[in-house]
């Protein structure tokens, strides 16, 4: 006689573990402070600067968080000034000062200097600063001025905004990495190019084919 098998088979489908995003991920569609706009290369970081009909550039300005070392267990925060390789101020801005980089004492930072707190990424106030503001979506600059994408692809402030421009609002927050990051419409890329040997302007996809990736950091202006 043949023995039968106890041993019944059937399909097994294991249901995935659910994965819950980190809350620093999720998009904030307003911030409470105001602030500037610093482009991020690989790690780093170059301050944006605003044209008078609202385009928004670059170029060889750096910008250095502030550090903070730890003394007997007690935190001590310093300023680490932003410097040029020559010294010189933003192209075609006067009265740019060294020395504007500044702390206000909250924030961790990693083993690659990379803060995580939206804070440890300040600055304080110059005139050149392009100063800006987030409210539900909508970026405006100091003027008044909404932050769009126009047909082009370009990034940059008007007011009023242009009929044809492609977004004028879904711009928010989001963290990465330690890097508080303006996305649009949840993502994160911006791309360059260069408008001139020194000066880059930014857009929401590649122009040319020499257009890099980029990603900008927000940086709380302080007064």
């Amino acid at each position: 006689m043949k023995s039968s098998s106890i041993f019944a088979t059937f399909d097994y489908y294991p249901h995935p573990t659910p994965v819950t995003p980190p809350t620093s991920q999720h998009p904030k569609p307003q911030y409470p402070d105001k602030f500037t706009l610093g482009v991020k290369i690989d790690g780093q970081i170059w301050l944006t600067f605003q044209e008078g009909d609202g385009q928004l550039e670059y170029d060889h300005i750096k910008y250095y968080p502030p550090s903070k070392p730890q003394w007997d267990g007690h935190r001590q925060t310093f300023t680490t000034q932003p410097v040029t390789e020559d010294g010189s101020e933003p192209t075609c801005h006067s009265g740019w000062k060294r020395g504007y980089g500044d702390g206000d004492g909250d924030g961790d930072s990693d083993e690659n200097g990379a803060n995580y707190h939206p804070n440890a990424f300040t600055i304080s106030y110059q005139s050149w600063l392009p100063v800006f503001t987030l409210k539900n979506t909508v970026l405006k600059d100091s003027h008044g001025k909404i932050g769009s994408i126009v047909a082009n692809h370009q990034f940059q402030f008007d007011y009023p905004v242009q009929p044809d421009a492609l977004y004028t609002s879904g711009f928010s927050i989001v963290y990465q990495n330690g890097y508080p990051l303006l996305a649009l419409n949840g993502k994160t890329t911006f791309w360059n190019s260069q408008a001139s040997s020194t000066i880059w302007k930014l857009y929401d996809k590649p122009i040319t084919s020499n257009s890099r990736s980029v990603e900008l950091v927000v940086i709380k202006v302080s007064y």
